[in-house]
């Protein structure tokens, strides 16, 4: 990967799916597709060495079969794309987040099934997400709302706003079983109060709520996307054809929470 690689392109159908992968398989994900776009249209297989994905992860181990577990779980994860429906199209679809993944003396080669590596190639949608902010999430649930909310964010604007998600779509969308969070008061107080209270805290938007209720239930639920007035990270211009977004680079890994970061370390391995 190159160097100066601090952030991935993704379409926006890869960002709309249903998040059935927890947080260390979604930016290990992440950073194989940065690793890979550049050569997306020339190329059938990628390769990284083991070393260097660990690297970005900022994970530290020796553990080989916990990275080839990593790997196997992308491999067989399905996934479906465009649940919002964002460009307009009837289109249906479910494939592996990896087609393959092999590894040869310490290099990983890996390669994207036809159809992702078409859309994930010819984004005409899409948005950035920064390599070293999605290494400050704590909750799967906060990178997966980051990537959707990046995706509906117009820089030139300072605004955005998704359209209304119904419940049933919301819970499809962050990967929930039908036995998790099933009221919604627990849905609230324990995914999306967190989720958005991390991202307003730790990036450079900040996310308001509006909901739909049908008498005093609430069925769906919007989200209203502004330039954080109370964080000044500086955002990077990307120049691409069509339309514009910007990346939000984090230059330095911030520990916030002290008690998980002493977990992590010692008893997950990955490095400070």
């Amino acid at each position: 990967m190159k160097k100066n690689k601090k952030e991935v392109i993704k379409h926006s159908s890869s960002i709309q799916i249903s998040n059935k992968i927890n947080l260390l398989q979604r930016r290990s994900w992440n950073i194989l597709l940065a690793n890979a776009f550049d050569s997306l249209e020339t190329k059938d297989e990628y390769e990284i060495s083991i070393k260097e994905l660990c690297f970005i992860l900022k994970y530290n181990s020796n553990n080989d079969l916990h990275i080839k577990k990593l790997l196997k779980s992308l491999v067989t994860t399905s996934i479906e794309w465009n649940l919002l429906n964002k460009d307009f199209k009837q289109e249906w679809g479910v494939v592996s987040l990896l087609a393959q993944a092999i590894i040869i003396n310490g290099v990983l080669t890996y390669s994207y099934a036809p159809v992702l590596k078409r859309k994930l190639a010819n984004p005409s949608m899409y948005a950035k997400i920064n390599l070293s902010l999605q290494n400050r999430f704590n909750s799967k649930h906060s990178l997966a709302l980051y990537e959707l909310f990046i995706d509906y964010y117009n820089e030139n604007k300072k605004y955005g706003e998704t359209p209304f998600i119904f419940i049933d779509g919301f819970r499809k969308l962050l990967g929930l079983g039908e036995s998790e969070y099933s009221r919604y008061k627990d849905l609230s107080n324990y995914v999306i109060r967190k989720a958005i209270k991390e991202i307003n805290e730790k990036t450079d938007l900040y996310v308001e709520i509006e909901y739909k209720k049908e008498g005093r239930k609430i069925v769906a639920l919007k989200f209203i996307i502004k330039k954080n007035p109370n964080n000044n990270i500086i955002l990077d211009v990307f120049e691409v054809p069509q339309k514009e977004q910007k990346s939000l680079p984090i230059e330095e890994f911030e520990i916030d929470n002290q008690e998980l970061f002493i977990i992590l370390t010692t008893e997950f391995g990955i490095s400070k």
